[in-house]
This record gives C-alpha cells, sequence and structure tokens, in this order.
C-alpha cells in the first residue's frame, strides 16, 4: 500500500517578492496581492516532490491559528494555507 507525508504550510501573496516573468509569473502591472505572486513558492514546493492537495484563502491570527473569511471586504486577506503529500521512500 502506498504511504504519503503530509505538510501544510501558510503562504502569503505579495507581488513584491517575486519577479514578473520569472518562475511562472505572468508579466506586466500585476496586482499587489494576487495569487500569482504564490506560483514560486509553490513550485519550490513541488521541485521537492510535494503535490498540492489543498489551498483555501485564510486570515492568520497572533497563534498562527487561521479562520476563513466570511467575504466581508474587512475580511479580505493576503494568506493562504497550503496542504501538500508526497510519496514515502
Amino acid at each position: 500500500m502506498e504511504q504519503f507525508e503530509y505538510f501544510t504550510t501558510l503562504i502569503e501573496a505579495d507581488v513584491r517578492k517575486v519577479t514578473p516573468g520569472v518562475g511562472g509569473v505572468p508579466t506586466g502591472n500585476l496586482a499587489g496581492y494576487t495569487p500569482y505572486s504564490l506560483i514560486p513558492e509553490l513550485n519550490a514546493f513541488g521541485a521537492e516532490g510535494w503535490e498540492l492537495i489543498s489551498i483555501q484563502p485564510v486570515k492568520a491570527g497572533r497563534n498562527e491559528d487561521i479562520r476563513y473569511p466570511s467575504g466581508a471586504s474587512a475580511d479580505w486577506g493576503t494568506q493562504y494555507f497550503c496542504a501538500f503529500k508526497r510519496r514515502l521512500a
């Protein structure tokens, strides 16, 4: 039977951390917190053998607790909760 290991993390969207046109990020005038800015970090996890199995926008608290935004503009955020898996060797 195949066995997997799992990994979860928060990734923050911030176009200032990426270079448009590099690492899968589209070129052009990108919004400051576009999800496109997640691509290089997601690709880095993929290069380590991790497969993204879930991604959800969240709000992270000071204690690294998370909640899902309700849709109100005050709840908009830039963080995404990501779950990954990879086969055990």
